[in-house]
């Protein structure tokens, strides 16, 4: 604002020079007051405007939008899932799982720490993506029809997450079991209807959080 003054003054100086120049000595005073008059006004504008514009451009305290998260869940180790139908099927794999009330998602990791399977999923819909599929990506209703497709079998997967947050789940036709060292097991023996046994054993690391 400083600055703006002095090329303002300046500028008043230079154009006074230059009446001096074109008048005589007789009308040189009157001229003076007349542009300083002028340039009196104008610089009074231009600090105004520089004002307003500094004013502008200085980042104030500003509000911040506060945005209500739920409270989510994350766990990492390693993951094993037999399942005794015909034919079996094994998964075994790391895996990274971070969950909230109404979605998640599990990424099951190769042994470079590549994503070999991926499923997200929320109350709209669920995703499956695999490199081992064709096409490698799969649009589902909801999680339930997801693990029937994938797994071939119905997992109480929802139960088994709020188990794994801390919560007291009875799931009808499964034993949950928390083995120490951060080894979890829950177990389906064979039911009606040629279910098959399930088993689903996560070894834990130390950062997962529940």
């Amino acid at each position: 604002m400083v600055r703006c003054m002095g090329i303002v003054l300046e500028l008043g100086v230079s154009f006074c020079q230059a009446l001096q120049k074109i008048q005589g000595a007789k009308d040189f005073q009157h001229s003076v007051q007349n542009a300083f008059t002028a340039y009196s006004q104008t610089a009074l504008t231009l600090v105004f405007c520089t004002f307003m514009l500094c004013a502008c451009q200085t980042p104030g305290t500003q509000t911040q939008h506060q945005t209500t998260h739920t409270p989510g869940s994350h766990f990492e180790g390693r993951l094993l899932i037999e399942i005794q139908s015909s034919p079996a099927k094994r998964i075994s794999a790391s895996f990274e799982l971070d969950t909230d009330v109404n979605s998640g998602e599990l990424r099951l990791l190769g042994p470079f720490g590549t994503t070999s399977a991926l499923i997200t999923w929320s109350q709209a819909s669920a995703l499956l993506q695999s490199t081992d599929m064709s096409p490698p990506t799969r649009l589902y209703p909801n999680l339930s029809a997801l693990v029937q497709q994938w797994l071939g079998t119905e997992l109480p997967l929802q139960n088994i997450l709020r188990w794994l947050e801390g919560q007291d789940e009875q799931i009808p036709g499964w034993q949950l079991m928390d083995l120490g060292g951060n080894t979890k097991v829950a177990l389906k023996l064979s039911g009606p209807q040629s279910e098959p046994a399930v088993s689903i054993k996560m070894i834990l690391n130390e950062a997962a959080s529940p």
